[in-house]
């Protein structure tokens, strides 16, 4: 039996900081974060801790969802996205995030 942490809305507001940190500003994430928005579930799955694990089907959700096209996929798309600002998308990409954080933090304490 897998063991996990319940979430938190401090969790959520963990990432949704570094969603919009990356998308926003071009600030990498850490490995699992990376790993998510990479497309490399394998990866993201290893480096899972117990409170991501239980929710790894909403981060995927939100990235797919969420993110510009040229942000998210691969590893060579993060290196790239990463070395400039996207200023443009500050307003409304920081109001969806939340508003999408939100329903799957629902969601997720739901199912």
């Amino acid at each position: 039996m897998i063991h996990r942490t319940p979430l938190t809305d401090a969790h959520w507001d963990d990432f949704k900081e570094a969603f919009v940190r990356y998308v926003i500003h071009g600030t990498v994430p850490g490995h699992f974060l990376q790993a998510v928005i990479a497309n490399d579930l394998r990866d993201a799955i290893c480096r899972a801790d117990s409170t991501s694990e239980g929710i790894l089907k909403a981060l995927v959700w939100l990235v797919y969802n969420e993110f510009p096209t040229q942000a998210h996929g691969s590893r060579k798309t993060i290196v790239e996205w990463s070395k400039s600002k996207h200023y443009s998308l500050a307003p409304e990409f920081a109001v969806n995030i939340r508003s999408a954080v939100l329903t799957n933090y629902d969601h997720e304490a739901k199912g």
